[in-house]
């Protein structure tokens, strides 16, 4: 089997949005609140100080961003295990997986019909771990994902049973992080 790699594209325009975003609104509350405190307006030096304080605010925010989504949609499914992250890899043996399932539970009803759950896979392994997957919006995403099933065919479970702690993670929706099923803590 050919090894499928999802990986993370950025999304210039995102970034640029949430930076200028990110650098309105910060900019804003630091004139505001100099206004509030000092009663004055700002001189030249110090509003030029602010602008730079609220677009480096801006551009980390967005950095912090792009690097979660990109450690956290990056994943490579080879013919014997599922490898998610960049950083440090998490390493899922196909063998030990014990159950997949389509479909992520919703906490409530009018989430039941949420695209993005009934999209998403759910699988445990021996070593109690879960992991809720999503990437069928990346790259080739959607295609891992199915041969992620078809792999894993002998333990797919159409009704799947989750203890109260596996759906109090699930429900907490930390996409794409393996976890510890007892915890919900991220795991390596």
């Amino acid at each position: 089997m050919q090894p499928i790699t999802v990986r993370y594209r950025i999304n210039t325009f995102q970034v640029l949005l949430i930076t200028l975003i990110t650098f309105g609104l910060s900019g804003a509350a630091l004139l505001a609140t100099h206004r509030q405190v000092l009663q004055a307006e700002p001189a030249d030096l110090v509003w030029t100080i602010y602008m730079c304080l609220a677009l480096a605010f801006g551009t980390l925010i967005a950095y912090l961003l792009v690097v979660r989504d990109r450690e956290k949609m990056h994943w490579q499914l080879s013919e014997h295990e599922l490898v998610g992250g960049m950083k440090r890899p998490v390493r899922i043996p196909i063998d030990s997986i014990v159950s997949i399932s389509i479909g992520v539970p919703a906490r409530t009803e009018a989430g039941a019909n949420n695209p993005w759950l009934k999209s998403g896979i759910v699988l445990k392994t021996k070593d109690n771990r879960i992991l809720s997957l999503n990437v069928a919006t990346t790259g080739e995403g959607a295609r891992m994902m199915e041969a992620l099933l078809l792999r894993c065919s002998s333990v797919l479970t159409r009704e799947p049973i989750f203890t109260s702690s596996e759906l109090a993670i699930l429900h907490r929706l930390k996409w794409n992080l393996v976890l510890d099923a007892a915890t919900g803590r991220p795991v390596q």
